[in-house]
């Protein structure tokens, strides 16, 4: 019978941490070929988050399309903006065994709005021939007056064939739709969904 010894010359911390490193490099690999099902089915999230919100279901047809005088519905076009903003970002991540950190970043929506600032469907022209930017009043105009001395009388006037403005009174975006940088329909729309996107990540894995 043959004997001998095994001696290890690195430490087990050293191990521990190629083993880790290894890992790291596999789930690496997948998290990226996976990527664009992630993506996809966060994009799907989104997109549900923001059609159940009221404020676009109001610019469809209630009182925020007869607020802002629109004729047409602008809805579709500005979650397609959101959407075609939101992708997902695999960093350079750690694995530790705590788990992997700062592996991944989810972006939805630039914080400048210049993807919807800038859409047709942003701003409406009245008859006198000015541009009302409303969509920018509605995500961070918030309580503030917006127009002095007219105000909206809702009936079958107008554009949106519910309301007219009127010489009297102030104009301002009701304080149930009204939204600032930090805080708007967006935003608002996808509070809470941190752990559905986590499950979509994990269930990805």
């Amino acid at each position: 019978m043959i004997k001998g010894k095994i001696k290890i010359l690195e430490s087990s911390s050293k191990i521990s941490g190629n083993i880790l490193k290894s890992l790291g490099e596999e789930l690496k690999l997948v998290l990226f070929r996976k990527k664009p099902q992630i993506e996809s089915q966060v994009k799907q999230l989104v997109y549900q988050a923001l059609l159940d919100c009221p404020e676009i279901a109001s610019l469809k047809s209630g009182q925020l399309k007869f607020d802002f005088g629109l004729d047409s519905d602008p809805s579709l076009e500005i979650v397609a903006a959101i959407i075609n903003s939101t992708y997902v970002n695999f960093k350079q991540f750690k694995l530790t065994l705590s788990g992997a950190t700062n592996a991944f970043s989810i972006y939805i929506q630039p914080l400048d709005f210049n993807n919807l600032f800038g859409l047709t469907a942003a701003s409406v022209v009245t008859e006198k021939g000015a541009s009302l930017p409303w969509l920018q009043w509605l995500l961070t105009s918030g309580d503030a007056v917006i127009i002095t001395e007219y105000q909206v009388q809702y009936g079958p006037y107008g554009r949106s064939g519910g309301a007219q403005m009127i010489p009297q009174g102030f104009f301002k975006v009701d304080s149930n739709f009204s939204g600032t940088p930090e805080n708007n329909f967006i935003t608002r729309a996808l509070a809470g969904y941190e752990d559905k996107i986590t499950n979509i990540i994990r269930n990805s894995l």
